[in-house]
C-alpha cells in the first residue's frame, strides 16, 4: 500500500508513513505481511468503511479539484457546508467499519475496530441539534466512546443490512458509490500487504 490517497487512512493503518520517500524505504526493507479484511458491498470490494448519511452526502460534493488542493480537509468543508444548509438539524450516520482512522487525526470513529479480526463494527451516530454535533466530534476526538448516548457500536461476524427511508447517499472508502438499502460482508483475510505490523512470510 503506498500513500498516493487524499487522506491516506489505510497506509497509516496498516503502518506506513505518508511520506513518500519514508514509505519506499519501509516497503522495500519490509518482508513482514498482514492478512487484511475486506468489505463486500455489491461486486466492489471496500477496506476501511461504509459509510450511509452525511458523511456520503458531504463526499458526494467533494470534487476531484477540491480533493487536489484541499486535500483531506476537502471533506471536512463539504461536511460543515452539509451542515449550515439543512433546514431541520437532526441527522443519523452510520458506518459498516473495518479500519478505525479517519482523514483528520486523531479521531477514530469508533473502539476496537481491527483490519485483520474477521468482524465488522457498525458505528451509530445520532444527532438531533448543533449541541449534538459537537458533543460527537469532541467524543471521537477524545476517543471517549462509553457510555454515550449518542454513540452506539456493535460488532458484526457476517454481514449487514443498512436501510433507510427515505434511502440515502452511501460510500465506500471515501468515494460515493450508491443508495440504501444495501447488503456488506466481511471477507477474512481477503488480501495480503506488507506491512510492520505484520509477521514475517
Amino acid at each position: 500500500i503506498f500513500p498516493a490517497g487524499t487522506g491516506n487512512s489505510l497506509a497509516r493503518e496498516v503502518g506506513i508513513p505518508c511520506d513518500w520517500t519514508q514509505a519506499a524505504q519501509l516497503l522495500c526493507s519490509l518482508e513482514s505481511c498482514l492478512g487484511l479484511d475486506a468489505m463486500r458491498m455489491g461486486e466492489k470490494y471496500y477496506f476501511l468503511r461504509i459509510g450511509a448519511g452525511l458523511d456520503a452526502e458531504a463526499i458526494q460534493e467533494t470534487s476531484r479539484e477540491q480533493k487536489r488542493f484541499l486535500g483531506r480537509w476537502a471533506y471536512f468543508k463539504s461536511f460543515l457546508s452539509k451542515l449550515f444548509r439543512r433546514r431541520r438539524l437532526w441527522a443519523v450516520q452510520v458506518f459498516v467499519a473495518n479500519g478505525g482512522s479517519m482523514a483528520l487525526v486523531p479521531f477514530r470513529i469508533g473502539p476496537g475496530i481491527r483490519l485483520h479480526d474477521g468482524i465488522l463494527n457498525v458505528c451509530a451516530y445520532d444527532a438531533l441539534n448543533w449541541w449534538d454535533y459537537l458533543t460527537v466530534g469532541w467524543k471521537l476526538f477524545r476517543r471517549d466512546y462509553h457510555n454515550q448516548p449518542l454513540l452506539k457500536f456493535w460488532p458484526v461476524r457476517y454481514s449487514v443490512r443498512i436501510e433507510a427511508n427515505p434511502s440515502v447517499p452511501v460510500q465506500g472508502d471515501g468515494e460515493p458509490r450508491t443508495h440504501t438499502p444495501v447488503l456488506v460482508e466481511v471477507v477474512p483475510e481477503a488480501v495480503q500487504v506488507i506491512s510492520p505490523r505484520g509477521t514475517h512470510s
